[in-house]
């Protein structure tokens, strides 16, 4: 699906289309066939977010649990809105998300391209575990 998306070579573009391929994945699934659509984009600390009002999902901050409970496996990150790297024509973007699915879980997301081409290879890791949970 990927081989025919074009962008502008921005990072945008490129976010946009990490996004996309995670969001193509999911279309037409329903309840146990949906994972992407239950995980929210960082931007900030998961702790200091509160609420948006405007948002329905996002009723309470975003971890369910206080930070005391959460087991880390990997260092807690100092910049929590994606990234964007480019080195001899490779680009990584990388970004994080919080899903309270099954177990309420921080993940890393790092997406390879090829500068110009927006098929991704991409990379998810769990970084740390929450306390609480729900399921559908």
């Amino acid at each position: 699906m990927m081989v025919g998306i074009e962008g502008d070579g921005t990072p945008w573009s490129y976010l946009s289309a990490s996004i996309f391929a995670r969001e193509v994945k999911e279309l037409g699934a329903m309840w146990h066939g949906c994972r992407w659509s239950t995980q929210v984009i960082l931007g900030a600390d998961p702790w200091q977010c509160g609420a948006n009002p405007q948002d329905f999902r996002q009723t309470e901050r975003l971890a369910m649990s206080d930070r005391e409970h959460w087991t880390w496996h990997a260092p807690e990150p100092d910049v929590w809105a994606p990234t964007y790297a480019e080195e001899a024509g490779r680009i990584t973007l990388s970004f994080f998300t919080y899903s309270g699915l099954e177990r309420e879980a921080i993940y890393r997301h790092t997406d390879r391209y090829e500068r110009g081409r927006y098929v991704v290879e991409s990379a998810v890791e769990r970084i740390a575990v929450g306390s609480a949970w729900y399921l559908f």
